[in-house]
């Protein structure tokens, strides 16, 4: 695997001038400034960005300048771009391109005839090149500009660090330097990504996680590695919408996200370098208590108040109560937002992606060669699924702390599956995979009910009204806890007899 030798980040437009008051920023050579206006071309299906191809024309003193970047694996961040440039005379010449299957394919009628300019990118760059130590030379880049489609126009301040001579070790300290002053988070798109979704008008939603599976033919630590990035990326499509919006589905996207590199983390934890987890589970941990504070108050309001208010609207003990609630669920949202826009998150996405980037994970010793990942797997999953059988022997319906950690058990179970999925027969695996998921539901529904009446008696304070609002709505979800406890009753006697499929 190529070591990276370039950062692309993101940072606020209103912290750049407190970005640019950073010592690296106050001692360097003065930068170099330049305009650059771009205009990107695809067809208008985005033919070109489904393929991996990405064709820009951009303005020069004594012309246009084509450049052509394609990516055979568009959905892998460590796969590198290959480039051709070349002078652009009032049309599209591809045969500089020495990949002939992109060449040709470029070439074809059905291609070229249909490119046209989709939307343009104006851009004002200012580039650092700078020499801090001996043998390492870096060079920073600040594009500040924002790009233009059909009407509609989305700025942008980007940040890209690049290794010219030296240890890429020192492109991250130099990121986590400037994290430690303003947000900065880790560039998930290109501009020519982001002009496409302008182009299409795209409406910005929750991102779930991918059906991300490891191969057998991994090497256990490169597959911690994919699963831990794939964990990030899931965790960082969803800051934006979290940070800005009202939608509740982010934060539950980012906390899935928390909660599966968690998993992992421990999944492998026999294997990995102490400093990742000795650096990564703390501020992980303060994130998702951040995010779970918000969550809860949501369940609280949709699956426990709501419910009930809408089958007696007028009671005003009721709605007295949710107007607490919804105050409370209010700043806590705030809060969280505050937490997702403050440098402390940028740095533990930049932490962490830095220690998957170094040689522990890289250059790797010679006795992790001679690991099988489907041994550790089988090991790994076998221990989890006796862990889980345990605590459906000791769980009780009247103990909802033992209901709770069976849950626990059951969703690191599930979430090991899912990451070695690919090593065990599909049709075991997936329909094991649907009972836990079930069961897993059921149970979050009894400790959303259980979670809930603590959080309401702490609203409610001493006020009767507040506290006969409380009554109602515990005898109305009555039935339904009992039922939920007679279904979960019959899923722990069938996970008693939980047996694993065996990694191929």
């Amino acid at each position: 695997m190529a070591e990276k030798i370039l950062l692309k980040l993101t940072v606020n437009e209103r912290d750049i001038p407190r970005l640019l008051r950073h010592r690296f920023f106050r001692e360097a050579p003065a930068p170099k400034r330049e305009t650059l206006v771009s205009i990107y071309y695809d067809t208008r299906t985005l033919r070109l960005q489904s393929h991996g191809v990405s064709l820009r024309l951009r303005k020069q003193a004594s012309g246009w300048l084509q450049t052509v970047k394609y990516c055979e694996h568009a959905d892998n961040l460590d796969t590198p771009l290959a480039t051709w440039n070349a002078n652009y005379f009032n049309r599209f010449d591809f045969s500089s391109i020495d990949d002939s299957a992109l060449r040709d394919w470029l070439f074809r009628d059905k291609i070229r005839k249909q490119i046209a300019p989709i939307f343009e990118s104006n851009l004002r760059r200012t580039v650092w090149q700078v020499k801090p130590i001996a043998d390492v030379t870096m060079q920073v880049t600040l594009d500040r500009g924002s790009l233009v489609s059909s009407g509609r126009r989305a700025p942008f301040a980007d940040l890209e660090l690049r290794m010219i001579e030296g240890d890429v070790d020192n492109l991250y300290t130099l990121a986590l330097q400037f994290a430690e002053r303003v947000s900065i988070t880790p560039m998930l798109q290109s501009k020519a990504e982001r002009g496409c979704r302008l182009f299409l008008n795209t409406v910005s939603a929750p991102a779930r996680a991918d059906d991300f599976s490891v191969s057998a033919e991994t090497m256990p630590l490169i597959a911690f590695r994919q699963i831990a990035m794939n964990c990030l990326q899931h965790m960082q499509r969803n800051q934006a919408g979290a940070a800005t919006t009202n939608d509740p589905e982010y934060i539950h996207q980012m906390r899935v996200a928390t909660r599966r590199l968690r998993a992992s983390v421990q999944l492998f934890k026999p294997l990995l370098p102490p400093p990742f987890a000795d650096d990564i589970v703390a501020p992980l941990r303060e994130l998702m208590h951040a995010l779970g504070r918000v969550r809860d108050l949501d369940i609280v309001i949709t699956e426990i108040i709501s419910p009930v208010i809408a089958d007696m609207p007028n009671d005003p003990a009721l709605l007295a109560l949710s107007a607490v609630i919804t105050e409370r669920q209010y700043q806590t949202r705030l809060e969280a937002m505050h937490a997702l826009a403050q440098p402390a998150y940028g740095h533990l996405q930049l932490r962490a992606t830095a220690l998957l980037n170094s040689p522990a994970f890289i250059a790797l010793p010679d006795h992790q060669s001679q690991a099988t990942l489907s041994e550790f797997a089988q090991t790994q999953l076998q221990a989890h699924c006796a862990r889980t059988i345990n605590h459906a022997a000791r769980a009780h319906a009247d103990e909802p702390n033992s209901l709770h950690r069976l849950r626990i058990s059951i969703k690191r179970l599930r979430y090991a599956m899912e990451f070695f999925r690919a090593m065990m027969p599909a049709k075991a695996c997936n329909k094991i995979l649907q009972n836990l998921a079930a069961t897993q539901e059921k149970l979050g529904q009894l400790n959303d009910l259980a979670g809930a009446g603590a959080v309401l008696m702490h609203c409610a304070a001493s006020d009767s009204n507040l506290r006969q609002a409380i009554n109602l709505i515990a005898a109305w979800h009555a039935r339904r806890h009992a039922d939920l406890l007679a279904e979960v009753a019959v899923d722990i006697k069938r996970i008693k007899h939980l047996k694993l499929p065996q990694c191929n």
